[in-house]
């Protein structure tokens, strides 16, 4: 209210106030959605180090969204030092607990050799995971390394099956 004005004068500073009062008693995913706000400056000035200790906090407490999060920022150095080892250690905990976002990541960072020795069949296990989860992209890569034998056995009816172009829901009415 305070921060856009909404039914009383615009004030950052009491918006602040109280956006810090409620933000200390949150957890789990409260405390990922306060994480959010101090990363995009929703509601609180952009406070990159504020918003990855909050995301370190939600982590802890199971979120793997906070844990996928905080290993952007590790491995961006965005908020924290930069460190590919915590990187790899947030997106495998997130990716291991069924977080797509952070399930692709892994598989990009196999299929690069990024951060960890490349490695195309652990690329392709954790894209396949995304990719049974719905996430595009990872189903293309995963099409790709079919049809390349990248990491798994070529296989041209398997890269049709990742691989071809998906549909938007608004295209399928």
């Amino acid at each position: 209210m305070y921060s856009e004005g909404i039914g009383v004068p615009s004030d950052q500073v009491l918006a602040r106030h109280w956006f810090d009062k409620a933000a200390a008693h949150a957890e789990g995913e409260t405390q990922y959605t306060v994480a959010t706000a101090f990363d995009n400056g929703w509601v609180v000035p952009k406070d990159q180090n504020e918003a990855a200790r909050r995301f370190h906090l939600a982590a802890e407490e199971g979120s793997t969204d906070a844990q996928y999060r905080l290993g952007q920022m590790y491995h961006e150095g965005r908020g924290v030092e930069e460190n590919q080892r915590l990187s790899l250690e947030c997106f495998r905990k997130s990716g291991e607990q069924g977080n797509p976002g952070a399930q692709f990541v892994l598989g990009e960072l196999y299929a690069e050799g990024e951060s960890v020795p490349k490695n195309y069949a652990e690329a392709a296990q954790w894209y396949r995971k995304a990719a049974e989860q719905g996430g595009q992209l990872a189903q293309q890569k995963l099409g790709s390394m079919y049809s390349q034998g990248e990491g798994v056995p070529l296989d041209l009816v398997e890269a049709y099956r990742w691989g071809k172009p998906r549909r938007c829901f608004a295209d399928q009415a």
